[in-house]
């Protein structure tokens, strides 16, 4: 990992620092990209008043989509079976490779479709990309918020299932890991890099809501609530910094699973940690 990635800048007390962006690299494309909306700074989401836990029907796990949907309008409307085709293709190439050294034409070889209506239907590889992670982002945020039980309350057992439901993983599972991993370490574009600031930002924002949802009446006697959320928000920040440096983008099964189980246990500390035992 560079050193700007990994160098971080303290916002709130109540949400972990956002890693800090590697300098952005130019454009390599010349076609005209697919204009995204401007992507104004995430908003911090609302801390709960101190000492009240926000009821569990409350917490929205979901990441709104900071494209404009209108630039990718030729791409929606074709049939979805290909539109699958052409991001399965565009993930294997952007999750094995760096961003420079993706290829647009190993891309269109593998969903078996042209270059210029690759471009059609994206403008360039930034915005295929841009449209990739936005894409695998919302099926990330879907599937967490479908595992979870609207009935619980308490953050712990939220990350026991979410993590126990990830240690079988897919070919699927793995190659949006490598994704994101390259997309928190490669030297992106511009455009892709900001996205990638908003995006992480968004995630942590929703995170610290899911932190929140601490069993208070379980906390050891004389630990301060909102002090205990502010130690989980920063050591989580922490343990992706760990994995982001020590896995590598080209995790494999056996250390993806290795990832799961040390994520697990690491919770099972916190929880021993602040918690009374039963």
């Amino acid at each position: 990992m560079s050193k700007a990635a990994a160098d971080t800048v303290r916002q709130d007390p109540h949400r972990p620092p956002t890693t800090a962006s590697p300098q952005a690299s130019p454009d390599p494309q010349t076609s005209a990209p697919p204009q995204a909306s401007p992507s104004p700074q995430t908003p911090a989401s609302p801390q709960p008043p101190q000492g009240q836990q926000p009821a569990p029907a409350s917490l929205a796990i979901s990441l709104a989509s900071a494209l404009d949907e209108e630039a990718y309008a030729h791409f929606r409307a074709i049939d979805p079976e290909k539109q699958q085709r052409i991001i399965d293709a565009a993930l294997e190439e952007f999750a094995n490779r760096d961003y420079a050294s993706a290829s647009t034409n190993a891309i269109v070889k593998r969903a078996d479709i042209s270059k210029g209506l690759l471009f059609h239907y994206f403008g360039d590889k930034q915005g295929l990309y841009l449209y990739l992670l936005d894409h695998i982002t919302q099926e990330h945020y879907a599937e967490a918020a479908a595992g979870i039980d609207p009935a619980c309350d308490d953050i712990f057992a939220i990350m026991q299932k979410s993590i126990e439901a990830k240690l079988d993983v897919t070919p699927h599972d793995l190659l949006a890991t490598r994704l994101y991993m390259r997309a928190m370490t490669d030297d992106l574009p511009a455009r892709a890099r900001a996205f990638v600031s908003q995006m992480t930002g968004a995630a942590y924002d929703t995170f610290a809501l899911m932190v929140a949802l601490l069993d208070e009446d379980r906390l050891r006697t004389g630990l301060d609530r909102d002090m205990v959320v502010c130690t989980i928000n920063w050591a989580s920040e922490g343990l992706v910094n760990h994995l982001l440096a020590t896995v590598g983008s080209q995790i494999d099964n056996a250390e993806f699973r290795q990832m799961m189980e040390y994520t697990k246990q690491y919770f099972d500390f916190l929880r021993r940690l602040f918690y009374r035992e039963p």
